[in-house]
């Protein structure tokens, strides 16, 4: 293998390794704030449901 075949490799493997943890936060972004859309929901349905009863 070339030295311009290795550095190139070398490089390829850098971006997706870089890409993989960019899409790695991307979804652990995502999850967090599903995770907190759905406290925000059910806490609001709980007030919801306190005015409905009283």
């Amino acid at each position: 293998e070339s030295v311009a075949s290795s550095k190139w490799h070398a490089a390829m493997n850098h971006t997706s390794g870089k890409l993989l943890k960019a899409e790695r936060a991307i979804s652990n972004h995502m999850i967090m704030i599903a995770k907190q859309t759905k406290e925000k929901t059910r806490f609001w349905g709980q007030k919801k449901a306190n005015i409905n009863f009283n």
